[in-house]
């Protein structure tokens, strides 16, 4: 099954590692625009340069979305960079 995300923004916590890392990169395939938000950089740097290097567009924003004070902030550097979402992926494990 394939699909067609051209144009789409999505954002994916948890997106460094496992199920999130899995869901950005079907989202990139896809054509969407990915925001990647996890504690892991080193690890949402890698899932964005494997973006990039497929030709697709990502970015990373650390962030913790266990933390309530995070959310907003989040949520506004990722809209004001890429636009409006039009897909929102949540893969972080809160505790």
């Amino acid at each position: 099954m394939s699909y067609d995300l051209k144009g789409r923004k999505a954002i994916v916590t948890g997106g460094a590692g496992g199920i999130g890392r899995a869901a950005a990169l079907m989202l990139a395939k896809a054509g969407a625009a990915v925001t990647i938000v996890d504690l892991d950089e080193s690890g949402g740097e890698a899932v964005v340069r494997k973006i990039l290097q497929a030709g697709g567009k990502g970015m990373f924003v650390r962030g913790d979305v266990s933390r309530a004070s995070c959310g907003a902030p989040l949520w506004s550097i990722s809209r004001s960079r890429t636009g409006i979402w039009s897909w929102r992926s949540t893969c972080a494990l809160c505790s």
